[in-house]
């Protein structure tokens, strides 16, 4: 670090609030600070997504609803599985989520398989074939009906999990850092940016 953002440290004074973090978690954020060296300062307010692990996840079938026939990308956060932090006490919005994620993916080292990001999407290469996964919190996808008067669903998930923190000015040099563990549960998308997956008639 140089001897300029060495002194910066000196004088701005950083609030941390922790929620459901780790110990190792807050070596995670401590190592973001210092190699992020304070560069997030230049907004009064910012969202990072800190990711720790990648698996992909097959859900198991499901009958399908045409009465509930809508399907988004899920948040695990406080062990309660939601659908945004915008009502959370984090208050990040789906936007700021998806622009956080996309943020941590662009400059990931972790994920060894990633092909691509997009700002609503990546790419990654699995054992079978290439696979593409919305990051996009504020879309939502359908199933179309099929010949079978009944039938079940299944699909992957792309399942990342890590801290997400937000960033705020207070007031002066001090800056407020809220910080939760979250499991983002990604959904997959086919070559028409429609969601990807498997039925069968019941």
């Amino acid at each position: 670090m140089s001897s300029i953002n060495t002194l910066v440290l000196v004088f701005i004074s950083i609030n941390f609030i922790f929620t459901t973090v780790s110990t190792k978690d807050c070596d995670t954020i401590s190592n973001f600070f210092i190699k992020n060296n304070l560069m997030f300062l230049n907004s009064t307010e910012s969202v990072v997504f800190l990711p720790s692990d990648f698996e992909y996840k097959i859900e198991n079938w499901k009958d399908f609803d045409g009465d509930h026939n809508e399907y988004h990308n899920l948040i695990t956060y406080n062990d309660e599985l939601i659908n945004s932090l915008s009502e959370t006490d984090l208050s990040i919005s789906d936007d700021e989520l998806t622009g956080a994620v996309y943020s941590s993916l662009v400059n990931n080292e972790k994920l060894h398989d990633l092909i691509s990001v997009f700002s609503n999407r990546y790419v990654v290469r699995t054992d079978r074939s290439t696979r593409v996964f919305t990051i996009d919190y504020a879309q939502f996808y359908y199933i179309e009906n099929t010949k079978c008067d009944k039938f079940q669903v299944q699909y992957t998930r792309s399942v990342i999990k890590g801290l997400i923190c937000k960033i705020s000015f207070a007031t002066g040099l001090r800056y407020t850092v809220k910080c939760g563990s979250v499991v983002l549960g990604l959904l997959p998308l086919d070559k028409n940016g429609q969601l990807e997956y498997e039925t069968r008639c019941t």
